[in-house]
């Protein structure tokens, strides 16, 4: 094979020695890729979402089907025979089986769709050497492309630009766009869902990949000073555009570079700055916004005649008019025969054209099932095919779907039993908020028809389209809360985003900081478990503990006791505490020393890289991640402990977090929820300069408020933190008994009314709102979801709330309702006894179990967030509120103008409880039941119901023990 010297070429000196390196480079290593090459092979074939990017060396392909497809499986990306690539194309129905019948598969111009991504690409085909010299020269990073790559980085679907040589004439420009966000036809529809509107899915994305290259076209403009007219044949979403490292053959002796005929010519890659995930630092608005929709015109609503109407008079046509006409140009590569009018006759589109300038009576006509111009008049020569060979019905249904002569809605396929009757555009144009139209739009994404599928299948096809539903709104950089069902996914899904997303946040800032992406834990043992079960060979978890917990840890290896706190003379001084432990015991300071070495190493690598490497942790090291000290300074592999002339500052500056998945959270985890005594208290100490005494006098004070009963559960560290609070902005609550009524006994002396006017003072907490951080919540409780949403809502910010767990077929579960009046405070050790003596495969959960708790009995808190249960047999005992606890929920229930926030405790601990082994996580064989006293359900039965969809109690004398 012959293949070029780009040394040879009549070009400049510059930029042919320029293009021979990238090539000598190519083949030096072959290995080295191209960021667009491996987008497309990422959707080569994509048979679940029934999308392909064809790839090939001929543009001779009937329909531009996938006959030749490069195989995603294998290594490197050589593709030298693969001169030309699509924008992602829908596989027509039947693809790939026996039924297939090319003759009569969809046109590949209707046949657009969302695969995740489009590639706008601009061409200028030059007529002399020195144009191609001087756009070639542009490419160099630097020059004139980082200027057109810097310009559209404004925009938050744009992903970055690949140059790449024509091998003659020209340089294909290659601009990636993201299309995930697109609300109205998501990219994650399976082929079922594709194939069932296609025609408006083809029309949508066409006018997308439209306003995406007239937005280049136009930047390329004003950036680049090159006075060759850009081609506007690429301006078309099916076109076949050159691709990376393809290899073009000379056919024609007619070439600007004087090339012979049987040569090959690299397509080399002469620029390449491509983001696949996330937008570009610094950018902001979409350049076509997630609500698009395809136009609503008032000529949608016209009833079409039989006689023949031009629409070309008014404003729609006057949109429509010229890109036709510039299509009809590109494709004929002349002005005539120009089209005039559009109608319809008898349920056929006609067009008509003129012949040339001074035609008055346009006669060429082309109509219904024809492609083929009728030339009428004279004057004309040859043959005229309407642009991607279709029909003349075909291109006008297209042309009026695009620009809004008839309307039809988006829809769900049919067997679904779901139909979207009016766009997201419309709905706003009703008045409802773009926020609540996502949110339905996640919502009803979940949705599936039951009434014939089996339980086991319901819930593979729920987990899938919770991945839909999410994805679906990826992208958005709004804080979100997802709430759904108790093992459906929701962390598994976040995993695999979160894995995708660092990679790209870490290519798209050039400073010194790592910015990673974390997953918070209701503890560190949680974190570790699921750091082992996140990590991989291309991806590392580390988890992240407070230092003190490390120091504790060293102290119990070297058999030592750890020096108390007052001990330490500056506990926010990493070097001052390491110089205290170094004195206390050697030992001690060596094995932290040993432990900090090897935090970010994986087999002998460092791996301190937030594109590839996660933090795992729990939910208090993130909440105090912005102001914490001493913990990010040790962690930090560049730290040299003892030496106080480094800048720890800086090195704590370093280490930020770019997007937290904060799983499980508290109802109160955004909230300072202080009682009225301890408040008083804080309020008096005020102005005692807490920060100036020492850790001895401060102990002093704290044991002193725990004698006057001002403390109750408080640690010495929570109390710490109280005294550095400031006090403003905390709004007061007193219980409400007759709000929220509970018990059945409620004179004054009864537990519950005795809280009658407790005063509790309640605040958001400022860590979810005073860093940059993105936070996503995840929860299966409706009473945290409320807790946060309030949260949010007093703070005017911003929270997607995605409501996923209207689960039909799944939801409701049915549970056994056991009535036992063992299920109390004083009793419930007995009951619980009972259980575990009688079943040695069951484990109970209840509150309030004592020394009985272990790995059979454990309490709500405790069981939160485990996996390991679901083959127990799972007995679930509620009992009456503690009073302290009903009177925090009915201060709570005002505060979030919520009256229903007891039973949503309720149906949060029952739903928590049971979907350790019930729902997703159902086993054949196991059983799940609920034990109460009957006056504890009388109580909150009705309110339970209204609040909890995800499960049916229903009483049943069985002995299930």
């Amino acid at each position: 094979m012959s293949v070029i010297s780009f040394r040879d070429l009549p070009l400049s000196h510059e930029v042919t020695h320029r293009m021979a390196a990238i090539y000598q480079s190519k083949l030096q290593n072959p290995e080295q890729g191209s960021a667009l090459l491996s987008l497309l092979r990422s959707v080569a074939v994509d048979k679940s979402r029934g999308i392909y990017c064809a790839m090939s060396d001929s543009v001779e392909i009937p329909k531009k089907l996938p006959f030749r497809l490069i195989d995603k499986s294998s290594a490197g990306d050589d593709t030298a025979a693969y001169c030309y690539f699509l924008n992602p194309l829908l596989m027509p129905e039947k693809l790939g089986s026996a039924e297939f019948n090319i003759g009569s598969a969809t046109k590949a111009n209707l046949r657009r769709t969302n695969g995740g991504f489009l590639v706008v690409t601009i061409e200028q085909d030059c007529a002399r050497p020195e144009q191609l010299d001087a756009i070639i020269r542009f490419t160099k990073p630097g020059d004139t492309i980082t200027k057109l790559d810097d310009s559209l980085r404004i925009f938050k679907d744009y992903r970055g630009c690949t140059a790449v040589f024509s091998g003659n004439r020209s340089v294909h420009f290659h601009f990636v766009f993201d299309t995930r966000h697109l609300l109205n036809v998501p990219h994650d529809h399976v082929w079922m869902q594709r194939l069932a509107d296609h025609p408006v899915q083809s029309a949508f994305m066409a006018n997308v990949h439209n306003i995406y290259w007239d937005l280049v076209a136009k930047t390329f403009s004003e950036v680049a000073s090159i006075e060759v007219e850009v081609d506007k044949e690429l301006r078309n979403f099916s076109q076949w555009r050159r691709g990376p490292w393809g290899l073009r053959l000379v056919d024609s002796s007619e070439n600007l570079l004087r090339l012979e005929i049987g040569q090959h010519v690299p397509q080399i890659v002469l620029f390449e700055k491509l983001r696949t995930v996330r937008a570009p630092k610094g950018s902001g608005s979409f350049a076509v916004d997630p609500s698009y929709a395809l136009p609503l015109s008032p000529t949608s609503s016209r009833k079409l005649v039989s006689h023949v109407p031009s629409f070309f008079t008014d404003d729609v046509g006057q949109k429509l008019l010229p890109e036709f006409t510039e299509r009809c140009r590109s494709e004929w590569g002349r002005d005539y025969p120009m089209p005039v009018s559009l109608g319809q006759d008898n349920g056929e589109w006609i067009f008509n054209f003129k012949n040339h300038e001074g035609d008055l009576n346009p006669s060429t006509v082309v109509r219904g099932n024809h492609s083929r111009l009728l030339i009428q008049g004279g004057v004309l020569d040859g043959t005229f095919i309407l642009p991607g060979s279709l029909t003349a019905q075909e291109t006008a249904n297209d042309l009026a779907l695009r620009f809004g002569l008839i309307s039809e809605s988006l829809k769900m396929p049919d067997d679904t039993g779901l139909v979207e009757p009016l766009t997201l555009q419309q709905k706003l144009k009703r008045g409802v908020p773009m926020k609540d139209q996502i949110e339905s739009i996640a919502a009803k994404s979940m949705l599936i028809p039951v009434s014939t599928r089996p339980v086991d299948e319901l819930k593979l096809l729920y987990r899938n389209n919770l991945n839909h539903a999410l994805a679906r709104v990826a992208g958005l950089d709004r804080d979100e809360l997802v709430v759904s069902g108790e093992g459906i996914g929701k962390s598994s899904y976040i995993a695999r985003q979160f894995a995708n997303d660092a990679l790209d946040t870490a290519m798209s800032f050039t400073d010194e900081r790592q910015r990673f992406f974390c997953f918070a834990y209701r503890s560190v043992a949680q974190a570790q478990e699921k750091a082992a079960d996140f990590s991989s060979p291309t991806r590392f978890a580390i988890v992240i503990q407070s230092f003190w917990k490390h120091y504790r840890a060293a102290c119990a290896q070297c058999g030592v006791d750890p020096l108390q706190a007052d001990k330490f003379d500056r506990p926010s001084d990493i070097n001052s505490v390491l110089r205290t432990i170094l004195h206390q015991k050697k030992d001690v300071y060596d094995t932290l020393e040993s432990v900090r070495q090897n935090l970010w190493m994986r087999d002998g690598v460092l791996r301190f890289d937030a594109g590839k490497t996660f933090i795992f942790t729990s939910h208090q090291t993130v909440k105090t991640w912005t102001t914490s000290r001493l913990t990010k300074t040790w962690y930090h592999p560049e730290f040299r402990s003892l030496d106080d002339t480094q800048d720890n500052e800086a090195l704590r500056r370093e280490m930020l977090l770019q997007h937290v998945a904060y799983d499980d959270p508290e109802a109160t985890d955004l909230l300072h929820v202080i009682p009225g005594a301890l408040f008083d208290h804080l309020r008096s100490s005020e102005g005692s300069a807490w920060r100036n005494l020492s850790t001895v006098q401060k102990r002093s004070q704290y044991r002193s408020a725990v004698r006057k009963n001002i403390l109750t559960d408080e640690t010495f560290k929570t109390y710490d933190g109280l005294r550095h609070l400031n006090l403003a902005g905390f709004d007061q609550y007193a219980v409400d008994y007759e709000a929220m009524p509970f018990g059945h006994e409620n004179s004054p002396e009864s537990i519950y009314r005795g809280q009658q006017g407790e005063r509790y003072f309640i605040r958001t907490q400022d860590w979810a709102f005073n860093s940059r951080v993105q936070w996503t919540f995840l929860t299966t409780e409706p009473l945290v979801a409320e807790m946060i949403s309030a949260a949010y809502r007093k703070r005017n910010r911003t929270l997607m709330r995605f409501q996923l767990d209207n689960l039909p077929g799944v939801y409701p579960l049915r549970i056994p309702l056991s009535y036992d009046n063992r299920a109390k405070a004083t009793s419930v050790t007995e009951l619980a006894a009972e259980i575990n003596e009688r079943d040695p495969n069951a484990v109970v959960i209840a509150d309030g179990l004592g020394k009985m708790k272990g790995a059979r009995a454990m309490s709500f808190q405790a069981m939160k967030g485990l996996n390991s249960l679901a083959h127990n047999n799972i007995a679930v005992i509620v009992q009456h509120l503690a009073p302290e606890v009903y009177a925090k929920l009915n201060v709570l229930g005002q505060w979030a103008e919520q009256p229903y926030a007891i039973a949503m405790h309720y149906a949060g601990i029952m739903n928590q409880a049971v979907g350790r082994n019930a729902g997703f996580r159902q086993k054949d064989g196991t059983k799940t039941v609920m034990f109460a006293t009957t006056g504890l359900i009388n109580l909150i039965g009705s309110d339970l119901e209204a609040v909890n969809h995800r499960m049916i109690l229903y009483p049943t004398a069985e002995k299930y023990w």
